[in-house]
């Protein structure tokens, strides 16, 4: 996960698969929302986002796969 001052991070990983649990602001973006979140990114890492949306803020949790290096 990005490590920008606006996100705070917890977790790990054993081997190639972790968790994290995160929280973001989004006051910097001017960004007021309520909802639930999913995101799924295939690119360096493989990760799943579900993510609780409330305000300026978000917590949500992080499910990560690392590819093998080639």
């Amino acid at each position: 996960m990005s490590k920008d001052k606006h996100t705070a991070q917890i977790g790990g990983h054993i081997g190639r698969v972790g968790v994290y649990l995160y929280a973001r602001e989004y006051w910097k973006y001017k960004s007021w929302q309520f909802g639930l979140s999913v995101d799924a990114v295939n690119g360096y890492d493989r990760f799943v986002d579900l993510e609780v949306k409330i305000f300026c803020f978000g917590f949500g949790i992080r499910f990560i796969w690392i590819k093998r290096k080639k």
